[in-house]
């Protein structure tokens, strides 16, 4: 937390090593933070891994829905692989990610329909 930038948003990705990989980062590990207990000062997006059939994925992301946070749409994600990591293990440049978080990041109404198009699983 002591390298966030509060001028910035700020990424908030499920694990440690996720965050190595992109500017502005901070691990929540595990994914389950709370966006109401977080600091206000920050501009902070949510970036759950992309698991579309992991019921538990889906429900936080609906539960971040429900509290107005921001969080990173992977619905035009083009990649197959789940977690940041993944992707960098298998070519996928920290820039392009970085630059699909800036450009996809979601919250409202876009949120939930983003989110209902992604999701391969019933709540």
């Amino acid at each position: 937390m002591d390298k966030v930038k509060t001028t910035l948003p700020a990424f908030l990705l499920e694990g440690a090593f996720d965050a190595m990989f992109l500017d502005n980062t901070a691990a929540i590990l595990g994914g389950s933070a709370n966006p109401d207990l977080l600091d206000p000062d920050y501009d902070w997006v949510f970036v759950l891994d992309n698991e579309p059939r992991n019921q538990s994925v889906c429900r936080r992301y609906q539960t971040l829905i429900r509290r107005g946070a921001k969080f990173v749409s992977w619905l035009n994600w083009k990649y197959k692989w789940k977690d940041i990591n993944l992707c960098v293990q298998n070519g996928v440049s920290p820039q392009e990610i970085q630059q699909y978080f800036e450009r996809n990041t979601v919250s409202g109404l876009a949120a939930q329909l983003q989110f209902d198009k992604w999701r391969k699983t019933p709540l």
